[in-house]
């Protein structure tokens, strides 16, 4: 049985949720049509047709689709590319892509396990610290401080509503 597509219990679902949020980064592994949750040293498989696929199914899982949480995003941030996924304030659930959605290099970093992101001595690459000690060279050094700096600002932002 598919794990990914057909849930059994809410356990499962809520399973699935836990190594979501603690997940340091996620891809698409073409060769296994599978999805990649990364952390320190575990990979947890989910099969699904695509990345975009399996994060459908989580911003449902918040109550929203995907374009709607990218939507609201574009709103207050005024921006139209490279747009942090959003899924969940509480609990913070906030994924930031490395490159643009047509590239097969493609990862999202949850925001919550980055400890640093510095940039790679050899190349103007940015290399992410997780805070289990992970450590991933990912997309260009001010593109993703940029990313990280602004999805700081919404997070707060929206925070600071939510609670009110």
């Amino acid at each position: 049985m598919n794990p990914y597509t057909s849930p059994t219990s809410a356990a499962t679902a809520s399973f699935r949720l836990f190594d979501l949020l603690a997940a340091d980064y996620l891809f698409y592994d073409a060769q296994t049509a599978s999805v990649l949750l990364c952390a320190n040293q575990t990979r947890i498989s989910f099969s699904c047709p695509s990345l975009l696929d399996f994060l459908e199914h989580a911003a449902l899982y918040f109550g929203s689709s995907l374009d709607g949480r990218k939507q609201a995003y574009q709103v207050f941030m005024k921006q139209t590319k490279l747009i942090p996924l959003c899924l969940s304030i509480h609990p913070l659930l906030c994924l930031l892509p490395t490159c643009s959605q047509q590239n097969p290099d493609l990862c999202y970093v949850n925001y919550l396990q980055i400890d640093r992101i510095t940039k790679s001595p050899q190349k103007n690459r940015a290399i992410i610290a997780f805070k289990d000690g992970l450590q991933l060279e990912a997309g260009s050094f001010a593109s993703m401080e940029r990313i990280y700096l602004k999805a700081s600002w919404f997070i707060y932002h929206y925070s600071s509503q939510s609670s009110q």
